[in-house]
């Protein structure tokens, strides 16, 4: 996931030897702010499916299973035509669902998704700053960041088994208690100060929309 988001002077406080570890731990509970809470499943519904498409269709199952969706088989184009399932919110899935959640893919395309947590800095892991050169000759600063956080606030449903371990990511934020959550984040220091070029979370890889 990569971003450009300008940051405050206390970031640029902290690279200055003006502050301390306190000041870059809000700056990183800042960003995990806007982080959170996260949508765990993104999709508009209702959605079709086709069998042997490439879905990890364990996620959506589980979901059903809990009753936050429905599933139902469509009428087959020819009897040797795989089967299409449409998966939708029930009444249950929709006070739990938010609409136009985030943008997603090349458009930027609004898409909904069950979205929840809440992220907490543990602790500032690593920082190291350098001087390295780009091709225009000049010495271009950048800084990295290694942090641990957790994350709290699930609602019960998410906590059911079948849901967690459908979901790489979900499973991963909700043992953070235990195991906290490893970030990174790169800078580099522009003529408006400190940005991250590159912010992301060391998580298992995921499943098609989560």
């Amino acid at each position: 996931m990569k971003k450009r988001i300008c940051v405050s002077l206390i970031l640029v406080a902290v690279f200055s030897g003006c502050s301390d570890e306190a000041d870059l731990t809000k700056f990183v509970q800042a960003y995990l702010d806007k982080e959170y809470p996260r949508c765990y499943l993104t999709e508009n519904f209702p959605m079709t499916i086709q069998y042997g498409q490439g879905h990890d269709i364990k996620q959506l199952l589980a979901m059903v299973k809990i009753g936050l969706l429905s599933k139902k088989e469509l009428q087959k184009l020819s009897q040797y035509a795989p089967p299409i399932y449409e998966y939708d919110l029930t009444e249950e899935g929709r006070k739990h669902y938010t609409p136009d959640a985030e943008k997603k893919g090349y458009d930027d395309k609004m898409i909904g998704g069950f979205c929840f947590g809440k992220a907490k800095v543990t602790s500032i892991e690593f920082t190291e700053k350098s001087e390295d050169s780009a091709t225009s000759n000049k010495k271009v600063k950048s800084a990295n960041i290694t942090y641990l956080y957790s994350v709290s606030e699930f609602p019960e449903w998410a906590k059911n088994e079948e849901v967690k371990s459908s979901n790489p990511i979900l499973k991963y934020d909700m043992d953070s208690e235990k195991t906290p959550v490893k970030g990174v984040m790169n800078l580099v220091l522009t003529n408006k100060g400190w940005e991250i070029w590159n912010a992301f979370q060391l998580t298992p890889s995921s499943g098609i929309g989560w």
